[in-house]
């Protein structure tokens, strides 16, 4: 028993250590406006490696309801009931900049 509590305890020690550094998940709400993120695929024949291609960011688009906790129905922000699906984990907030 004593080398499964010891075991235990550094593994919680582990864990605090990982979290302190972890960013928390961004919480979206039905309604808001979101970048559906896009990475590219390496291409063997032309050669290209996705090494140096940075992620490609699609929409603004909004978020018509949570599936489940990391899933998302979005929508085109221009016609809210066209769905274009579920997604989980590719969005950021969109943030439009005020242009004075």
């Amino acid at each position: 028993m004593q080398i499964r509590d010891t075991i235990e305890k550094q593994q919680d020690e582990r864990k605090q250590y990982a979290e302190q550094y972890r960013k928390p998940a961004p919480e979206f709400n039905p309604g808001d406006q979101v970048y559906l993120i896009h990475h590219l695929v390496r291409n063997a024949v032309k050669g290209t490696s996705t090494k140096h291609m940075p992620c490609r960011r699609d929409g603004p688009f909004v978020l018509l309801s949570q599936r489940f906790p990391p899933s998302y129905e979005i929508a085109i922000l221009d016609g809210p009931q066209v769905l274009i699906g579920v997604k989980q984990f590719i969005l950021r907030c969109f943030i439009l900049k005020d242009t004075i």
